[in-house]
């Protein structure tokens, strides 16, 4: 006979975060962090870019100081110079067998400017320092997160799945496909929804634009 899953209360399975501190505003760079940001970066330019990245970082010492002014003010001020903001799209179809007639059948793939990866880079980094000091990621998240991957959750289920057959338990996987999974969430409310007053703060909801848009 099969046993029914053991079933937790929701609050036991996915608990509330808390949070130590508030994240109120970006901390501006020295110029030291800018060149070690730089150093852990992919060297990849833009059609965009004014100069090559290659020879960006030949002359890195005479652009740093400008290049940490520039980064420091879209941290302090929340926004992003219109310029850095364009991207160069290139269409890449989404199946070899698809209609290359059909627009809807390509994807597009943007590449921004070395600097406005840099500045994404310097908020990403910021922010997941907070998530991860206050232990405010999903306990089973493994997307966008140091030392997490694919390979990781499915080496997560599959000892769970394991565990629970050597227990003489039944396992249940349940796996949603979403051709555009990132369309389905709802960004509008992730810039509106006040989580607690220091974030709605523009500043965050410029990081929140970075990574949504």
């Amino acid at each position: 006979m099969i046993s029914p899953p053991d079933v937790q209360p929701q609050d036991e399975v996915f608990p509330e975060p808390a949070a130590s501190s508030t994240f109120s505003e970006f901390k501006p760079l020295t110029e030291s962090e800018v060149a070690d940001l730089i150093r852990k970066s992919l060297v990849k330019s833009s059609a965009l870019d004014p100069i090559p990245a290659d020879l960006f970082l030949k002359c890195l010492p005479q652009l740093l100081p400008p290049l940490t002014a520039i980064i420091n003010s879209s941290l302090t001020t929340g926004s992003v110079s219109p310029d850095l903001k364009e991207a160069y799209l290139t269409p890449i179809i989404k199946k070899h067998n698809l209609d290359p007639e059909i627009l809807n059948n390509y994807r597009p793939i943007s590449n921004l400017t070395y600097i406005f990866k840099l500045i994404e880079r310097a908020v990403a980094n910021q922010l997941s320092n907070y998530l991860a000091t206050n232990n405010l990621m999903e306990t089973y998240q493994s997307a966008y997160r140091k030392a997490h991957s694919t390979e990781t959750a499915i080496t997560c289920i599959f000892n769970d799945l394991l565990c629970s057959l050597d227990s003489c338990k039944t396992a249940y996987l349940s796996l949603l496909d979403c051709s555009a999974a990132f369309d389905l969430v709802l960004h509008p409310s992730h810039l509106t929804s006040p989580f607690k007053p220091a974030h709605r703060d523009p500043r965050y909801s410029f990081a929140l634009v970075q990574i949504v848009s």
